[in-house]
């Protein structure tokens, strides 16, 4: 039983060394964020801010991205 378990964690061992090997890094070349701001819910009272802090946060993505 013992020598069992011991197949079973070197087979996983291996299985995630095999994939940790094949990973490659994600290049990506251009980034993409959705960001949406909602003023008006149907069983919430309306929001003031919602829509202006979504464009600030949409703004201030656009201008700390690097080129």
């Amino acid at each position: 039983m013992k020598n069992w378990l011991s197949v079973r964690a070197a087979l996983a061992l291996s299985l995630a060394l095999s994939y940790l090997a094949l990973a490659q890094p994600a290049h990506a070349e251009k980034r993409v964020a959705l960001v949406i701001g909602n003023n008006d819910y149907k069983n919430v009272p309306k929001l003031q801010k919602a829509v202006n802090d979504a464009r600030t946060m949409g703004d201030t993505s656009n201008s700390s991205a690097s080129p």
